[in-house]
């Protein structure tokens, strides 16, 4: 039985809701089940987690002490690194820069590959060797989304070494037989244009989701390069990511499955559940 179900696929595909509907699906039917988010404290992602230092913990605990016990429960300690989930800690007026301070720390700020590879193979070897055995774990956009974005865009990374990097943190779970559920836009720039549309800010000054993406993406090392700024090139490199990412699934030797999203997302689900059953 598959142990860590991975949902993937690009924004606007569903992947909160149907990581949702697999938790319940499992949990009905007897098994024990974790299902992690993006900036919980995660056992192998680190997207808005702060990586510190013994010393750097310890300056952030007396830097915020009204914050100490918050930053404390949104805290866990692995291979003697600090790992915060800062974005769940609800600042106070006095530490307006509390998040900015935080969000130094993160790994994903690195521009060093080694550092940033390093960083999660600890993490995923550390999950591997210590996870429930009793437990199926879904996991939401911590494999391909996150890995993918940053090894095309920052590192520049193409074919055989972001496939290398995929296979060895696959690797460190491969006792948890692992399964990917992709669910691919069946038009990707409809897609991210109507996500685009329902994640309109509504607090004035603040901008929207697209805006916020369009600036990341342009700002990566090799956007520019691959043609990948502005509205347009973002709407192109998520193009470009989903072609990659389902030419990479039946080369990284694991379980998995591509749902195509028409804007129909129970017709997704029921083609999930059918594969569920079958799995069984």
């Amino acid at each position: 039985m598959h142990r860590c179900i991975l949902i993937e696929g690009l924004p606007g595909s569903g992947k909160t809701t149907f990581s949702k509907r697999v938790q319940t699906y499992y949990e009905q039917r007897g098994f024990r089940v974790k299902r992690y988010s993006e900036g919980e404290l995660h056992p192998i992602d680190l997207a808005w987690i702060a990586t510190l230092d013994e010393k750097s913990y310890q300056d952030r605990l007396n830097k915020y002490p009204e914050l100490s016990e918050p930053i404390r429960a949104n805290t866990k300690k692995e291979n003697g690194r600090y790992y915060v989930a800062y974005t769940k800690i609800r600042a106070l007026p006095e530490y307006p820069d509390f998040y900015k301070d935080l969000a130094q720390f993160e790994i994903f700020r690195t521009e060093d590959y080694e550092t940033f590879f390093n960083a999660f193979l600890s993490r995923w070897k550390h999950f591997g060797n210590h996870h429930d055995s009793d437990t199926v774990y879904v996991f939401e956009c911590v494999f391909l989304q996150n890995h993918v974005n940053e090894l095309v865009l920052k590192y520049g990374f193409q074919d055989e070494r972001l496939l290398e990097h995929l296979k060895k943190l696959l690797d460190c779970v491969k006792k948890l037989h692992p399964k990917i559920l992709y669910i691919e836009h069946d038009d990707v720039k409809k897609g991210i244009q109507r996500i685009a549309q329902e994640r309109v800010s509504t607090l004035p000054g603040q901008p929207d989701w697209f805006d916020v993406v369009v600036d990341y993406i342009s700002s990566e090392r090799f956007a520019a390069k691959m043609g990948y700024t502005e509205k347009e090139g973002v709407l192109r490199f998520f193009a470009d990511r989903q072609r990659l990412e389902k030419e990479l699934l039946p080369k990284l030797d694991v379980a998995h499955k591509v749902y195509t999203l028409k804007n129909d997302y129970e017709a997704v689900w029921k083609a999930m559940q059918r594969e569920f059953e079958n799995d069984d």
